[in-house]
């Protein structure tokens, strides 16, 4: 009797710790500040030589009007925003009550001054600082081959 006490007392454990990293990796795509939520940033795999990388994300759950004013990765130099607003230096305003997408396809992020390549399953640490929300501490992940 004790040894079928025992098994399940280690299937509970295994079922247990499973689902605790389970969850972590559920949640290692997100950031929750005071006053919004960062969301899933990732970039493309990158070609040996590229000198930049599009950093692509999405803020929501905003509840007051916010701005973005730095991002820092140790694979790159700088950040700079790309796209219809472009800048050399990254402060873009995020709305109270809507979603903000900064991806491929319109404003976004670039990471410049690249260190080495990103590879497709690579995980990064990244900070993005928010005017009010303040620091979010996030992982950066390389998910997507380049295009082309």
């Amino acid at each position: 009797m004790s040894r079928l006490i025992r098994r399940r007392s280690l299937l509970h454990a295994g079922i247990a710790v499973s689902a605790g990293l389970w969850t972590l990796r559920a949640q290692a795509c997100e950031v929750q500040l005071a006053n919004l939520r960062l969301m899933h940033p990732w970039v493309r795999a990158t070609a040996p030589g590229a000198d930049s990388a599009i950093l692509n994300f999405t803020v929501e759950d905003v509840t007051e009007d916010d701005r973005l004013v730095g991002v820092q990765c140790i694979a790159a130099a700088g950040a700079a925003l790309g796209g219809p607003q472009a800048a050399t230096v990254v402060d873009f305003a995020i709305p109270a009550g809507r979603t903000t997408v900064l991806g491929e396809d319109g404003t976004h992020v670039l990471l410049t001054g690249l260190r080495f390549p990103f590879q497709v399953g690579r995980v990064f640490p990244l900070l993005v600082t928010f005017e009010k929300g303040g620091i979010a501490m996030a992982s950066l992940h390389v998910d997507y081959p380049a295009v082309g």
